[in-house]
């Protein structure tokens, strides 16, 4: 059997992982939704999403916490 030498990965601070308290699920409970930190959504003045189909439900939600806030849509087109 071979071994191969791994070497650890340093990423820079602003990618590790870190402990968060305030979990909440945004949209619905499937691709659509997803699992963030509520102490970034509270400090949200603009949200970018990519890839919009016919679900936008996390939007939705986002839009119900944080009314002051500027979106940016992108529906996903498909090219032929």
């Amino acid at each position: 059997m071979t071994t191969t030498n791994q070497v650890p990965i340093k990423l820079p601070k602003i990618f590790r992982p870190f402990e968060c308290l305030q979990l909440i699920r945004l949209g619905k409970d499937n691709d659509g939704g997803y699992i963030v930190n509520k102490h970034d959504v509270d400090k949200t003045d603009l949200l970018i999403s990519f890839g919009i189909g016919n679900d936008w439900s996390f939007e939705k939600v986002f839009l119900k916490i944080i009314t002051a806030v500027s979106f940016v849509l992108i529906k996903q087109q498909k090219f032929r």
